[in-house]
């Protein structure tokens, strides 16, 4: 039985990478997230969201957005 998030991250790395969509990515808490899968290489992120604001904030906190997907979709409403 799964009790902790350490757990949870332990049982996801055992297994093959999957995609996983991010909706409104363009938010900087969320694109932290996505630095975190990517470091564990537990995740491949497909980004919807504003492309300009996705990439300034990539650039802020270092992210590599070279292998990664993004959709452009600045209205958050439309995204989701």
């Amino acid at each position: 039985m799964i009790t902790t998030f350490a757990k949870i991250l332990e049982t996801v790395a055992e297994r093959p990478r999957q995609w996983v969509a991010v909706a409104a990515a363009h938010k900087h808490g969320v694109l932290e997230a996505v630095k975190q899968a990517q470091a564990q290489d537990i995740a491949q992120p497909l980004l919807a969201g504003d492309r300009d604001e996705i990439e300034r904030i990539a650039d802020q906190i270092e992210l590599d957005l070279s292998e990664i997907e993004i959709i452009n979709e600045p209205d958050d409403l439309r995204v989701r």
